[in-house]
């Protein structure tokens, strides 16, 4: 996990910005229809994401450039989860406009597809 870390870390732009919290919430739907992730704003004010809109599946997203968020954890926290370390790629979400409003999401969660797979928003 130090080199997840360490390479999101690395690819991170300072200063940049992401629209407000509430323009992400939904829920990103793949072309088939069988996987959910659900975004939305806890009361600290943070994002996070929900996989299938499971509880026990839910990870704070952290900015990380422009409307790129990441979500990975520390090695104890991955462990306590009953996760495993992946390539750094599959703790990110790449977040895109349509018409100057946020309308799908790319996740690298199978490195078999090449571009990524497309989540598309759903209002909530």
């Amino acid at each position: 996990m130090d080199k997840v870390i360490e390479q999101l870390e690395h690819e991170r732009v300072s200063g940049t910005n992401h629209r407000p919290l509430e323009e992400y919430v939904g829920r990103y739907k793949n072309s088939i229809k069988n996987w959910v992730i659900e975004i939305g704003v806890d009361d600290s004010s943070k994002l996070y994401l929900r996989f299938q809109g499971r509880l026990d599946e839910q990870y704070e997203l952290r900015h990380s450039q422009y409307y790129v968020f990441v979500w990975n954890l520390c090695y104890d926290d991955t462990v306590k989860r009953a996760q495993y370390c992946r390539p750094y790629t599959f703790y990110k979400f790449f977040f895109e406009l349509q018409d100057d409003v946020i309308a799908s999401l790319t996740w690298h969660h199978d490195p078999n597809v090449k571009d990524g797979e497309v989540f598309t928003k759903r209002a909530v």
